[in-house]
């Protein structure tokens, strides 16, 4: 079959389109280029004056001043992710980086970010963080949530700005700048009008909070976050300096980040299905409101089109699409993408075709792999319901685990369905960037037996469950030190299930060398996870059993509450006899032991309320860290808490 290929270039935004010669079926795309500026340098000069006005009105010049004064990459917070997909968004990722920090911001036209790469522009002193697709109707839809990198107090919200720019005209955005405890200012700016955090200026706020929605406040072209950290000195006011928080070869020797993405890292941000082609305003003419043109459900006769969206396609990386038929034959296949000359960024490319008159009804399946990755998504042929009472839950047992580069890290995970109809076509992602590999596969809950295909779609009935052994590899040369990986678990007819760091999250650890890998499960005595204290004053009781798959080390046990402030509860811990679960130890607030290889040992925590501690299980648990000298977790379990 020939096919005749145009190439259109309009101001920065480069668009493949394909046209088959038989008209029943298509294949386009496009491509944001990889220079693009999604806003102009920014004069820093009144905020550097507002944060240093704000860290003397809320006392906090000392610690400021020891930032400022002894400023050091290996004592800085380690940071979080500061963005998350929303439980009702229609995707498992929603970012792509596209500038760094400009390193070199002295000579104009020469820039240089960390990686030594030029993915950056003149004077740029933040990460730009682009959410993707459809920009606009992602943040009409309040999908991508801005979150806490690190713990501290807010210094300023500027809130009310008209957030749907789309020139560099010089207007204010809406921003939070918090102090973190390390004393380090981290900026959020571009936000969403009216969608700021409730926390008031001057009240603390921990890793993870929220922070506010992504939007187009300000000098901005589209919605994306710029974050940035910058140092601040009290006794020089009006001044401040940018830190990058990436490690590379033209930046810091050390990241602070928990986990610093590949500085190429190919993903796929979803897979959709349409009605028409999908049309995402190009940066030309950025005021122009996307044309998603969703449908999930077809029927015999009418044109089907099928897209994967992609972060950080490079030449030579080809998608491979396949549409499945509900017996799970090969309706039709193609490989798309390959015509990008150079890295981009963000990447989208479709494929259609007539659906047969006599085509089977029922669920199909389109399934694409990029990167060695697989994603599948469901959509309806005829009849078929894709709606009704369906909500998810999930839980990863154990919680954490540390590795070697190279080497996976694996963990049992459980997901229910609460609902009163059955969950379909549902998948288990990652939530956020990971320089390494993640599957599933699905396994006989009786025997832990793998079954059917990696990645695949799986089914879930009303008050049912499905068991998994999920996978994650870290590439060779990768780092993590104590980074929460939170996965998304979601179905075609659900929102997804509530992200719980300890719960249904897996803690990860892992570098060039081998490491201990304790193993731990901590089991509460109503078996529910839940610890229960009747009230101020009263006690209980959990049990750890922890077992080192990993190398020998010397490490330490800390019990530590969060979500609450750590006076509400006084913990102690003892190990215990195996065979009696009595205390063989005194109680302690932490517990230091060498732990041989392959070996074994049970351990009861007490918990004694001082104040009272709210039922909220996402947020208010106790957690037993296993660490090593450097505070690097090496395990972790937890329960949830309440006095109430």
């Amino acid at each position: 079959m020939k096919t005749a290929i145009t190439l259109t270039t309009a101001l920065g935004c480069l668009i493949f389109s394909t046209a088959l010669a038989a008209q029943d079926e298509t294949t386009g795309g496009g491509a944001l280029m990889r220079d693009r500026q999604l806003h102009p340098s920014i004069d820093n000069t009144r905020l550097y004056e507002e944060i240093q006005t704000a860290i003397v009105e809320l006392g906090l010049e000392e610690q400021a001043s020891g930032a400022a004064a002894n400023f050091s990459r290996s004592t800085a917070e380690q940071l979080r992710f500061p963005l998350r997909t929303s439980p009702q968004h229609d995707g498992p990722q929603i970012h792509t980086a596209v500038n760094f920090v400009d390193l070199n911001p002295s000579s104009s036209n020469q820039v240089r970010d960390y990686n030594c790469g030029a993915r950056t522009y003149d004077g740029h002193e933040g990460i730009d963080y682009l959410v993707a697709p459809f920009w606009w109707d992602v943040m009409d839809n309040d999908a991508a949530e801005v979150v806490a990198a690190a713990g501290g107090v807010i210094l300023l919200k500027v809130d009310g700005n008209f957030d749907r720019e789309c020139t560099t005209n010089g207007s204010q955005d809406n921003l939070v700048v918090v102090l973190q405890d390390d004393g380090l200012a981290a900026v959020y700016r571009h936000l969403k009008a009216g969608s700021l955090t409730d926390a008031a200026v001057g009240s603390r706020v921990n890793a993870g909070d929220f922070i506010g929605i992504v939007g187009s406040s300000g000098s901005s072209t589209a919605p994306h976050l710029h974050f940035e950290l910058q140092i601040h000195n009290p006794a020089n006011p009006g001044s401040g300096q940018t830190v990058d928080p990436n490690a590379g070869a033209c930046g810091g020797d050390e990241s602070l980040w928990h986990h610093q993405p590949a500085y190429l890292d190919p993903s796929m941000l979803s897979v959709r299905t349409h009605f028409a082609p999908p049309r995402i305003s190009s940066f030309s003419s950025s005021c122009v409101p996307d044309q998603p043109n969703l449908a999930d459900r077809f029927q015999p006769g009418q044109t089907a089109f099928w897209a994967v969206y992609l972060r950080n396609q490079s030449p030579g990386q080809v998608v491979h699409m396949e549409v499945l038929q509900p017996d799970n034959t090969v309706f039709q296949a193609w490989d798309l993408g390959a015509s990008i000359s150079r890295f981009e960024p963000f990447t989208y490319w479709y494929a259609s075709a007539i659906i047969p008159a006599n085509a089977p009804t029922g669920n199909w399946r389109v399934r694409t792999t990029f990167a060695g990755q697989t994603l599948e998504r469901l959509f309806v042929v005829g009849g078929g319901n894709l709606e009704g009472d369906v909500r998810i839950r999930s839980s990863v047992l154990p919680s954490s685990r540390s590795v070697q580069a190279g080497q996976p890290a694996t963990a049992f995970a459980t997901v229910l369905n609460a609902g009163s109809d059955a969950a379909l076509g549902c998948s288990i992602h990652l939530a956020e960037p990971f320089d390494g590999d993640f599957q599933f596969n699905q396994t006989d809950p009786a025997t832990n037996a793998i079954m059917g295909q990696s990645g695949a779609l799986f089914d879930i009935g009303p008050g049912g469950y499905r068991t998994f052994v999920i996978s994650a590899v870290p590439h060779s040369g990768a780092a993590g030190e104590s980074f929460d990986l939170s996965l998304r678990y979601d179905c075609a007819n659900s929102e997804a299930a509530p992200t719980i760091i300890g719960l249904n999250s897996i803690r990860l650890s892992f570098g060039a060398a081998p490491t201990p890998d304790v193993i731990a499960i901590a089991v509460t005595q109503s078996q529910n996870g839940i610890l229960a204290l009747n009230g101020v004053g009263t006690a209980g009781v959990f049990a750890v059993a922890t077992a080192n798959v990993g190398s020998p080390g010397q490490l330490t046990l800390t019990p530590q509450i969060r979500g609450v402030d750590a006076s509400r509860l006084t913990l102690t811990i003892c190990e215990t006899d195996s065979a009696t679960g009595a205390c063989s130890t005194s109680r302690v607030p932490t517990i230091q032991r060498q732990f041989s290889e392959n070996e074994t040992a049970s351990f009861a925590v007490f918990a004694r309320a001082n104040d009272t501690v709210a039922f909220s299980p996402a947020s208010n648990r106790i957690f037993v860290d296993v660490t090593d000298s450097e505070g690097v977790s090496r395990g972790s379990t937890s329960v949830a808490v309440r006095t109430q």
